[in-house]
């Protein structure tokens, strides 16, 4: 008899062990999902910042590329150009 009610005890203890693990993980669970839906939040934010800067990009290229016609000998819109086509912008 005592060895059944140290062996139901050691259950006991197991299954609040496990179950204080299990209450954990799912805490920890439920925390990353959290965090999945902001970092998307904030990617989706980081995209349309990223194509409102490409348009001023292209738009500046187009002023430069105009410049350049007016003043061809220009170092400083050269310059301009220059960078721009690194970033690889037409």
């Amino acid at each position: 008899m005592s060895y059944e009610a140290d062996y139901n005890s050691w259950l006991e203890r197991q299954k609040e062990r496990l179950t204080f693990k299990y209450k954990k993980i799912k805490a920890e669970r439920d925390s990353l999902i959290d965090d999945i839906a902001v970092l998307k939040a904030n990617i989706s934010g980081l995209e349309r910042e990223n194509e409102k800067q490409l348009e001023l990009l292209q738009d500046f290229s187009k002023f430069i590329n105009y410049k350049l016609i007016i003043s061809p000998a220009s170092d400083t819109y050269k310059h301009y150009r220059s960078e721009l086509d690194k970033l690889e912008v037409e």
